[in-house]
C-alpha cells in the first residue's frame, strides 16, 4: 500500500515536471514566434521605406530634368529669336544699301540750280543769287478710297534661263505665300521665320531680278516682318496684313511729304548762306580790283587780274584798261577756314548742296571745320580688305559693329564701351581696321589728328574739341578716331604749357560727358604706338584696349599672296611659304615695302632700255628678286620695343 502511494507520487511528479517543461517549451516557442513576427514586420517596414525613398528621389530627379529641359527650350527659343532678329536687321540694311536709287512712289522733285560761273566788276557790285527752279508733282491723297492690293510677284514675268535661279525664286515665293496665309490666320509667331527665309532667298537674287515689281515685293514683306517682330515684343495689338498695307501706304506718303519739306527748308537756308557769302566775297573783290588797278597804272600794265573767292569754278574779271575787251579766266582760290590766317575775318562759303547743322552754343565756323574731317565713303575700306588680325576683328565685331547694328540688343550690362584704344608697333593696320569698322558699322566716321584740334588763337582749340563732340552727337551713331592719340593725351606734367593743359582737360571733360550719357552713341577710338605715354585719366576712359601686334606666319602668308594678286611673277606656292617663314618680325608695312622693292628688280636690270620694250617683254618677278630685296628691306620693329608692347599688353590690354 505504501509502495503504491510512493509510486503514484513519483509518477505525478514526473508528469508535472514534464508538463512544466512542455509549458516552458511552449512559452519559448511563443516568444520566439513573436520575435520572428517582429523581425518580419521590421523587415517589411524597412523595405517600404526604401521603396518610398526611391520613388521620392526619382520624382525629384524627374522634376529637375523637366525644369532643365524647360529652360533649355527657352534658351533655344531666345537664341533663335535673336538669330532671326540679327538676320532681319542685316537684310534691312543690305536692302536699303542696294535700293538707294529707288524712286519715290508718291512725289517726284526736279531741282535745277544755276550758279554764276563768270563775275565781272559790275556784277561784283550787285551780286547775283543762285536761281532755283523747283517743280513738284502733287502726291496722291493720303487716304486711299479703296484698300490697295497686296504686292504680288509673277514668276513667269521674271523668267530667266538659269533653272536654279527660277527654282529658288519659286521656293521663296512659296515660303512667303505660306507665311502670308499664317499671317491672315493670326499665327504671327510662325509666319515671321517663313517671311525671313523667303526674303533671304529673294535678296540673293536681287541683282538678277532688278525690277520695280521685285523691289516693291521685297520692301513690303520685309517691313511686315520687321513690324511683327517689334510689335510682338511690345505686346500691343497687331494690325492685320490688309490694314498694315493701308497703313504702309499712308505712312509712305506722309514720310515723302516730310522729306520734301525738309529739302525745301535746307535749300532756302543754303541759298541765304550762299548770298551772304557772295556779298562778302564781292566787297573783298572790289577792294582788290581797286588796289591792283592803281598798281597796274603805275607799272603801265594793260590788264589787271584779281582772285575772287566764290563757289563758282572760275571767275573772269575785265580790266578797264583792256582796250580790246580781252578777258582772262582764272581758277578761283578756295580759302579753307582751317588754313586761313584769321578765322574771324572770313568764312568759307558752303555750296548750296552742303547744309551745316545749327547746333546750339557752337560757332558755325567751328562746325564747318569739324565737318571737313568726316571720312569720304567713295573709296571705303571693307572688312575683307583687312588681312589677318582674326582676334582683333572678333573683338571689334563684338564691341563695335554688332552694337551699332543692333542697339536694342546691346543695352544694360551688354552696353558697348564708349572708349577704345588700338595700340601696337607701327605699320600693322591700326588706322585701316578703324576705317573698316566705321564702314561695316554704317556710322559717321571722324578722322581726327592733333592738327585738327589745335589753333594759333587762344581758346580756339577748346572750342574745336567741344564742336567735335557736339557734331558727332548730332550725326550719331558716330566714331571719333584720333590717330596718334598720344600726341594729344600725353601724361600731364608741371612743365607743359597752359594751352596744352587746357586742351587735354577739355578733351577729357567732353569724353567723360559722352561716357555718362547712355543715350548717345558716340565711340572714341584712338590709335597709338606709344601707349605708355598716355595720361592715366585718358587710359581710364579708354576701357577696351586691343593689341594689334606683328603678323604671324599664316597672316604673313596671306599678306604676301594678297600683294602678289594681279602681278606677273613666277613664284611657286612653296617659295611663297618660304618667304613667309623668313620674314618673321616684319610688319604689314614692311612686307608691302619688300614686295614693292622685289617688283622693281626687273626694272633695275633693264635700266633705260625699258622704254623700247612692251609690257609682256619685262621679266617676271622671281624668288631671286625677293632674295635681293631681303638684303635691303629690314624689319622696322626692334625686339626691345616688341617686348615693351607685350609687357604693356599683359598689364593693361584686354586681348
Amino acid at each position: 500500500m505504501l509502495f503504491d502511494l510512493i509510486n503514484s507520487f513519483l509518477k505525478n511528479g514526473i508528469n508535472n515536471s514534464n508538463n512544466n517543461n512542455n509549458n516552458n517549451n511552449n512559452k519559448n516557442n511563443f516568444y520566439n514566434s513573436l520575435e520572428d513576427d517582429d523581425y518580419l514586420l521590421n523587415n517589411q517596414t524597412t523595405k517600404v521605406s526604401l521603396y518610398l525613398y526611391f520613388f521620392i528621389f526619382a520624382f525629384m530627379f524627374l522634376v529637375v530634368d523637366l525644369i532643365m529641359l524647360y529652360y533649355k527650350h527657352r534658351e533655344n527659343i531666345e537664341s533663335r529669336e535673336t538669330d532671326l532678329s540679327l538676320k532681319l536687321n542685316k537684310m534691312l540694311i543690305d536692302f536699303e544699301n542696294d535700293n538707294k536709287i529707288k524712286s519715290s512712289p508718291t512725289t517726284s522733285t526736279t531741282t535745277t540750280t544755276i550758279t554764276p560761273t563768270t563775275t565781272s566788276s559790275s556784277q561784283l557790285r550787285q551780286p547775283s543769287t543762285p536761281k532755283t527752279t523747283t517743280k513738284t508733282i502733287n502726291s496722291p491723297p493720303s487716304t486711299p478710297k479703296s484698300p490697295p492690293p497686296l504686292p504680288s510677284l509673277e514668276s513667269k514675268l521674271l523668267y530667266k534661263d538659269d533653272i536654279k535661279q527660277q527654282l529658288s525664286l519659286n521656293e521663296a515665293k512659296s515660303q512667303i505665300d505660306s507665311a502670308k496665309q499664317l499671317d491672315e490666320s493670326l499665327k504671327y509667331n510662325s509666319c515671321i521665320k517663313l517671311y525671313i527665309d523667303g526674303i533671304e532667298k529673294l535678296m540673293a537674287l536681287f541683282s538678277s531680278y532688278n525690277s520695280k515689281e521685285y523691289r516693291d515685293y521685297i520692301d513690303f514683306y520685309l517691313k511686315r516682318a520687321e513690324y511683327l517682330k517689334n510689335e510682338l515684343k511690345k505686346g500691343t495689338n497687331l494690325k492685320s496684313i490688309t490694314n498694315f498695307n493701308n497703313f504702309s501706304k499712308e505712312y509712305q506718303i506722309n514720310y515723302n511729304n516730310k522729306i520734301l519739306e525738309q529739302q525745301q527748308q535746307q535749300q532756302q537756308q543754303s541759298s541765304s548762306t550762299y548770298r551772304n557769302s557772295l556779298n562778302l566775297s564781292s566787297s573783298k573783290s572790289n577792294s582788290t580790283i581797286n588796289n591792283r588797278h592803281s598798281i597796274s597804272s603805275l607799272s603801265s600794265l594793260n590788264s589787271t587780274t584779281a582772285t575772287t573767292t566764290t563757289p563758282s569754278n572760275t571767275s573772269t574779271i575785265t580790266s578797264p584798261g583792256n582796250k580790246y575787251g580781252l578777258q582772262k579766266s582764272l581758277s578761283s582760290t578756295t580759302l579753307s577756314l582751317k588754313k586761313s590766317s584769321n578765322s574771324t575775318n572770313f568764312q568759307q562759303p558752303s555750296p548750296p548742296s552742303m547744309v551745316i547743322p545749327d547746333i546750339k552754343g557752337i560757332d558755325k565756323s567751328m562746325v564747318t571745320l569739324i565737318m571737313n574731317e568726316i571720312m569720304d565713303r567713295k573709296n571705303p575700306v571693307k572688312w575683307d580688305d583687312v588681312v589677318g588680325l582674326d582676334k582683333v576683328k572678333q573683338s571689334l565685331m563684338e564691341s563695335v559693329i554688332l552694337p551699332n547694328l543692333r542697339p536694342d540688343v546691346f543695352t544694360g550690362l551688354r552696353a558697348p564701351p564708349k572708349g577704345l584704344l588700338l595700340f601696337g608697333p607701327p605699320g600693322n593696320g591700326k588706322t585701316m581696321i578703324a576705317k573698316a569698322v566705321a564702314y561695316e558699322s554704317k556710322v559717321t566716321f571722324f578722322s581726327i589728328s592733333s592738327s585738327s584740334l589745335t589753333s594759333k588763337y587762344v581758346g580756339d582749340g577748346e572750342k574745336l574739341v567741344r564742336a567735335l563732340f557736339a557734331v558727332a552727337t548730332h550725326f550719331q551713331p558716330s566714331i571719333i578716331f584720333i590717330d596718334e592719340i598720344d600726341s594729344l593725351l600725353t601724361e600731364r606734367s608741371s612743365n607743359e604749357s597752359e594751352a596744352s593743359r587746357r586742351l587735354k582737360t577739355e578733351i577729357l571733360v567732353q569724353f567723360d560727358g559722352a561716357r555718362t550719357n547712355g543715350d548717345e552713341r558716340v565711340l572714341v577710338m584712338g590709335a597709338t604706338n606709344r601707349p605708355e605715354d598716355l595720361d592715366d585719366a585718358a587710359l581710364r576712359r579708354l576701357v577696351k584696349r586691343i593689341y594689334v601686334g606683328l603678323p604671324e606666319l599664316e597672316t604673313r602668308l596671306q599678306i604676301i599672296q594678297h600683294l602678289l594678286v594681279g602681278q606677273r611673277h613666277s613664284l611657286t606656292k612653296q617659295q611663297i611659304n618660304s618667304l613667309a617663314e623668313v620674314t618673321q618680325g616684319y610688319s604689314g608695312f614692311d612686307l608691302a615695302a619688300l614686295c614693292k622693292d622685289a617688283a622693281y628688280e626687273p626694272i633695275r636690270r633693264l635700266g633705260i632700255g625699258i622704254k623700247d620694250l612692251e609690257l609682256n617683254e619685262i621679266s617676271l618677278i622671281s624668288f631671286k628678286d625677293f632674295a635681293n630685296s631681303l638684303k635691303q628691306i629690314r624689319p622696322s620693329v626692334t625686339s626691345q620695343s616688341l617686348k615693351s608692347f607685350e609687357k604693356w599688353n599683359q598689364k593693361f590690354g584686354t586681348i
